[in-house]
């Protein structure tokens, strides 16, 4: 559309010389118009704004205050000056803005409204005229530089959907030729190559390298580059850290695409992995299982040359590219896995060959008979000695149930050992009679394991022992050791025999002196002797005749010092607290030494002028081979002073020798009474369970006696 500018001619082009009158109305208009101002503009604004939401206009809402203000300076510029290249100049930037063809005639609209409401009938009519020569100008300027720009943008767009059109048809041809090269090869190297060099032929781009995550995950490789500059030949293999310091570390560390317009921005300029005529970059990542695994990187010598669509397009090709590389990479691991795995095989092969030749080597020379039985406990295999032992050829034996090697009355035991076996997994073995095919029996020792395969019983190793001689040999020893026990028995017996005669003979020279320390003397070597002659009597009553219950002893022990001393009947009680604990002779002699002459010594001086009290024995076991001797009363205690590690009576001069000799310590305490704690340790063979084996019970045994 086009419009005649002559149509509406200024007043400066009538041709008529300005009347006194007219410059007289141009001012008075002039005027008029200034001292309206501030209130045309709030109007225009007002206007404007709702057309600005209304109409969908591109304008911001501050562009629009400063429209209204250069709308009114240029009306009183123009009716100033009578310039009409203001009224061009204005009509320009207007289209430049985005106003459009609505919104201009709204603000004519609002002048013409303003001057109606707010100019007298005198000036009303001449105002309007020429208002309407301004705007009949200024509409024909806005129409032919508005047609202009949209011709312009037509063709821009018209340019830029060809360019677009052309990107995509490139793009479509670049990801089929990209789909042919990665779905024909399975190499590697091959596969990315073919696949930069598609890429930068079908775009003319300066260059294209593929960057490849190593195993570490922390850097990322150039793998394969295609250029026309010399200086990529310098990148190949170049190492990039997957950091935020270069764009193909960031890519890779962010897993996003992006593209770089102007490549020589500061932060750039040390990029080592951009060449150096590049003007602009995209870098798409290729992504595999939600994983990255590589970088494409696309540099080009043209600024901007990258759009967001073309993100778009090339991240399919980068999409392709990624699976084919993680698929080429399966296959090569699958090759080598298969490679490793055959060698495998083949080194297992060559083991079982030597196992296999080691087993029947083994079987072969074994002299025990070895059986393999199935589930039913049928014999499958065995080695030669099982066939000649049982007296079975190699046919007759194959097929035999493990029954027919047994007696009938050794199957029960048999069967609990096969459910134990079951049950544990584990290796057992017995004794059994064992049944040939003449009916002939021999001893024999089995040892039965369970084969499983997937957790299921398929069948028993089983490996017999003709134990004949063994067991003739070990009822030899039994016999023998019968014997020995018989005649240290004996032995026993006649210690405690001989010491008693020796306790008689010094009770029968006691009687030959009225001396009563002499009698003294007498009877505590006779209860020395007699706490000896205890510990040999019950060595040879008790079925181990190497140690002895000591908590028996010392019962019987205390019993007789009690008649020992008959004065004490009725006024001192005795209470015996002591463990069930197995003492060898070589320890139960002097601690049964030390107990007779501590409980003596509190019999004779604890308690004085016939006063009651107690006496208290206490032996336990305080750890596991440490033991803990307790003899206590509540008498008058030693004299000040008196310091019963060196005294010279005989005594405490045994009570020391004799915890020395048993390498223990001792204690004393005269709180209300007097206190002697003594600890020893025996050897770790002395600590076990019974009389058998040694172990001392912690189950205690408490006896008064008076």
């Amino acid at each position: 559309m086009s419009v005649d500018r002559n149509m509406f001619p200024a007043p400066a082009d009538t041709g008529l010389p300005m009347t006194n009158a007219d410059e007289a109305a141009y001012a008075d208009l002039i005027d008029w118009l200034t001292r309206h101002r501030d209130n045309l503009i709030p109007a225009i604004h007002s206007r404007l704004v709702d057309m600005l939401y209304s109409h969908r206009s591109t304008l911001r809402p501050t562009q629009i205050r400063q429209i209204a203000n250069a709308e009114i300076d240029n009306l009183i510029h123009y009716l100033t000056t009578h310039d009409e290249s203001l009224i061009s100049a204005q009509a320009s930037r207007i289209v430049d803005t985005g106003l459009s063809m609505q919104a201009l005639l709204a603000m004519i609209g609002i002048f013409n409204t303003y001057c109606y409401e707010h100019c007298d009938q005198e000036r009303l009519i001449p105002t309007l005229a020429q208002f309407a020569t301004y705007y009949n100008r200024y509409l024909a300027y806005f129409v032919d530089v508005r047609e202009t720009v949209i011709l312009a943008e037509q063709e821009h767009i018209r340019s830029a959907l060809q360019s677009s059109f052309s990107r995509y048809y490139t793009s479509l041809q670049t990801a089929a030729d990209v789909s042919r090269a990665v779905t024909s090869t399975l190499d590697l190297r091959h596969l990315i190559t073919e696949s930069v060099n598609l890429i930068r032929s079908h775009f003319d781009h300066y260059h294209v390298a593929l960057y490849l995550v190593d195993k570490s995950g922390h850097y990322a490789v150039l793998r394969a580059s295609s250029g026309r500059d010399e200086a990529e030949i310098a990148l190949e293999g170049q190492k990039v850290r997957i950091d935020n310091h270069t764009l193909v570390g960031a890519c890779a560390l962010k897993h996003e695409a992006r593209t770089i317009a102007n490549a020589h921005a500061e932060t750039l300029k040390r990029d080592k992995t951009l060449l150096p005529d590049t003007q602009s970059v995209m870098l798409l990542p290729l992504i595999s299982r939600r994983e990255i695994i590589g970088v494409l990187v696309i540099q080009s010598t043209t600024m901007s040359a990258f759009y967001d669509d073309d993100i778009t397009r090339l991240q399919t090709v980068a999409d392709q590219l990624a699976n084919a590389i993680e698929n080429a990479r399966l296959y090569y691991e699958l090759q080598l896995h298969s490679q490793d795995l055959a060698q495998a095989v083949e080194l297992r092969t060559l083991e079982l060959q030597k196992t296999t030749e080691r087993v029947e080597t083994i079987l072969d020379n074994s002299p025990d008979a070895i059986l393999l039985l199935n589930e039913n406990l049928e014999i499958e295999l065995f080695n030669p000695v099982a066939s000649s032992m049982f007296g079975y050829t190699a046919e007759e034996f194959v097929g035999k149930t493990l029954d027919s090697l047994i007696l009938p009355d050794q199957m029960s035991s048999m069967r609990e050992l096969l459910d134990e076996c079951h049950a544990n997994n584990q290796s057992r073995g017995i004794n059994f009679i064992a049944r040939r095919n003449d009916d002939k029996t021999f001893d024999a020792g089995i040892a039965l394991a369970t084969i499983r395969e997937y957790g299921t019983i398929t069948g028993l190793v089983c490996i017999i022992r003709d134990i004949t001689d063994q067991v003739k040999s070990e009822e030899k020893i039994k016999a023998s050791l019968r014997e020995k026990e018989v005649l240290l028995q004996e032995i026993h017996h006649r210690v405690k025999n001989n010491m008693q005669v020796i306790s008689s003979l010094i009770a029968l020279q006691s009687g030959y002196t009225n001396d009563d320390r002499v009698h003294q003397m007498f009877r505590e070597s006779q209860s020395r002797i007699r706490s000896m002659a205890l510990v040999h009597e019950q060595l040879y009553r008790s079925h181990d005749l190497a140690r002895i219950d000591f908590s028996k002893y010392i019962h019987e022990l205390t019993t007789n010092l009690m008649r020992s001393y008959p004065n004490s009947a009725g006024r001192i009680q005795l209470d015996v607290e002591a463990e069930t604990i197995f003492l060898d002779i070589d320890t139960a002699i002097p601690c049964g030494l030390i107990i007779n002459e501590l409980v003596s010594n509190a019999l004779k001086h604890a308690f004085p002028n016939n006063r009651a009290g107690n006496i208290h024995i206490q032996f336990k076991a305080s750890d596991t081979n440490q033991r803990t001797l307790i003899v206590r009363d509540d008498g008058v205690g030693f004299p000040d002073g008196l310091n019963v590690y060196r005294t010279e009576t005989l005594g405490m001069q045994l009570v020391t020798s004799l915890t020395s000799q048993l390498n223990a310590t001792i204690g004393l305490s005269q709180d209300d009474g007097t206190m002697f704690e003594i600890r020893f340790t025996v050897p770790e063979a002395d600590c076990e369970d019974d009389p058998g084996t040694g172990r001392a019970k912690t189950r205690p045994l408490v006896e008064r006696s008076s």
